[in-house]
């Protein structure tokens, strides 16, 4: 079976023109650590620094970024469960579920606002690629989910970068280096070294 392309993010430079599709785990170190400096705690000092480092360097050098709206809504989901587990650390209640964490109101209102200004910033710097959610995209996700180590988010986010024409996607998941014809772009050392 063929496998994906592993690009080593320290080694290559961003090309002018092409197209990248930026993984939920690259806008969660890209946009909410860079306003939320207790996210960077959960993260390792690669992903942190060289991930940002690449996306800055991408948009200087004129590459095109894009984005899902399934990305979109898999960042919301991960900035929650991070604030989650930041309020769990800072008052020591260990089994606070997802709901009841959304009913303290000033809890609430934070991750709004990292969502809002993290989705914004996502915004700003990429382009959303938009997908038809239909019974054959859905198929051809089973396929791939099918052949490969990838979860469903991950399937159809794969799906929508080979319906944009994306051949590169910049993510620290290891999962995608199983992927056929796509080039993966990371820093991940157990991508790098598959």
């Amino acid at each position: 079976m063929a496998i994906a392309q592993v690009l080593d993010l320290s080694r290559e430079r961003p090309i002018k023109g092409e197209k990248y599709l930026v993984d939920t785990n690259i806008w969660v170190w890209v946009a909410y650590a860079a306003i939320r400096s207790e996210a960077k705690s959960m993260a390792s000092q690669y992903q942190i620094e060289n991930y940002p480092r690449f996306i800055e360097e991408a948009l200087a050098d004129g590459a095109i970024l894009y984005h899902t709206p399934l990305i979109l809504c898999e960042l919301m989901n991960v900035i929650e469960s991070i604030e989650l587990d930041i309020h769990k650390n800072e008052s020591s209640i260990a089994h606070l579920e997802k709901k009841a964490f959304r009913k303290i109101a000033a809890k609430r209102q934070a991750v709004i606002k990292y969502i809002k200004l993290s989705i914004g910033q996502v915004k700003l710097m990429s382009i959303c690629i938009d997908s038809n959610l239909d019974a054959s995209f859905v198929d051809r996700s089973m396929e791939l989910l099918s052949s490969t180590k990838l979860d469903a988010y991950d399937s159809y986010i794969a799906i929508s970068a080979k319906d944009g024409k994306i051949d590169y996607i910049i993510t620290d998941d290891v999962d995608y280096c199983d992927i056929p014809k796509v080039m993966v772009v990371t820093a991940n050392p157990a991508s790098l070294r598959k």
